[in-house]
């Protein structure tokens, strides 16, 4: 809404300044130079600022649309984008390496150590309520330390019960048997001759290690008159140095009694008069023995002589009995040699 302008206000005569027709004028006659009043001599008087005029009225407030009419409500736009929810915050990394199980945690935050200059030397500030023994104090840090160190004593003292009561830690008893880098020139292995008289294909090899050393023979033997049956004849020596033998070694020979397949089978019978015990392991294959093996423990030193023959034609392989003379023949002349 416009205002409409002001009006000057109607002219008013200064007072004291005569008017013509008014009160004051001469009413006589004019001379050539006019007449002068004492007013007219005194001068007019000084003007007075007309009053100012009364402010205009304030126009009526706009309405509370904005001055433009009714506010409209807002549209809903089907082409806006939804707006999306801030996204979560993320959570805390986890450190890049585990700490280990004696390492001290770093102090949070707004957490110092006792001496800002010792950058982690010394310990980190009580929990305040914390108990004594209470896991972060340093009592509790202090049984923790006593703990693991009881436990790796006691366990060291297990482990060498256990020892002691394997046999290990104390001398080997190997009864005078020594090393030999070449069994085969060692082997006694006549008792074979007079079947087999041609004996040749000698294989041989020592590895010794800081436990066990073993030492290996085979050597090839055929029938020359026959010359449809071949033989072999395998001895195996094994020095032990770190633990005794004998738990094992009778229950790994007498076990073969419980094994077997399909057409084969296995006959065990302890041998006496060789070493601290001995076995004879017999496998029979559809009921005819073609392998033989005869087994010696002699304190920490274990031996083994393993016969297998493979028979042509009509000859008939030697019997059980004839077969395990010849292999306790040749142990009992073998042993003495590896000494």
């Amino acid at each position: 809404m416009s205002t409409p302008p002001e009006q000057p206000p109607p002219y008013q005569p200064s007072p004291g300044i005569p008017q013509p027709g008014g009160p004051g004028a001469s009413s006589g006659p004019s001379t050539g130079h006019g007449s002068l009043s004492a007013e007219s001599l005194t001068g007019p008087e000084p003007l007075t600022a007309p009053a100012p005029a009364a402010p205009a009225p304030a126009p009526d407030a706009p309405p509370s649309g904005g001055g433009y009419g009714t506010p409209v409500p807002p549209q809903h736009n089907p082409y806006a984008r939804p707006v999306q929810p801030p996204p979560p915050p993320e959570p805390p990394r986890p450190p890049r390496f585990a700490p280990g199980p004696y390492e001290r945690p770093l102090p949070g935050p707004g957490v110092q150590w006792d001496d800002p200059e010792d950058h982690g030397r010394s310990e980190p500030p009580a929990t305040p309520g914390a108990s004594a023994g209470a896991p972060g104090s340093r009592s509790g840090a202090g049984r923790a330390v006593l703990w693991v160190a009881v436990g790796a004593v006691a366990a060291s003292a297990l482990w060498a019960g256990g020892v002691l009561l394997r046999g290990g830690g104390s001398k080997a008893d190997l009864r005078g048997y020594r090393v030999r880098s070449d069994l085969c020139s060692s082997a006694q292995l006549s008792a074979f001759q007079a079947t087999y008289p041609d004996q040749d294909n000698a294989f041989h090899y020592t590895i010794t290690t800081p436990s066990v050393e073993t030492m290996y023979c085979q050597r090839g033997m055929r029938d020359i008159a026959a010359l449809s049956t071949d033989a072999w004849v395998t001895v195996e020596v094994e020095l032990h140095r770190e633990s005794d033998p004998k738990a094992e070694f009778g229950d790994t020979w007498r076990s073969y009694a419980r094994r077997g397949a399909v057409g084969t089978s296995y006959q065990v019978n302890a041998v006496s008069g060789i070493g601290d015990e001995a076995y004879l392991v017999v496998t029979m294959q559809n009921s005819s023995n073609e392998d033989m093996t005869l087994a010696v423990r002699d304190g920490w030193m274990t031996y083994r002589l393993d016969w297998s023959t493979l028979s042509l034609g009509t000859v008939v392989p030697p019997s059980v009995s004839e077969a395990s003379a010849w292999m306790r023949k040749a142990t009992l002349a073998t042993l003495p040699k590896l000494k």
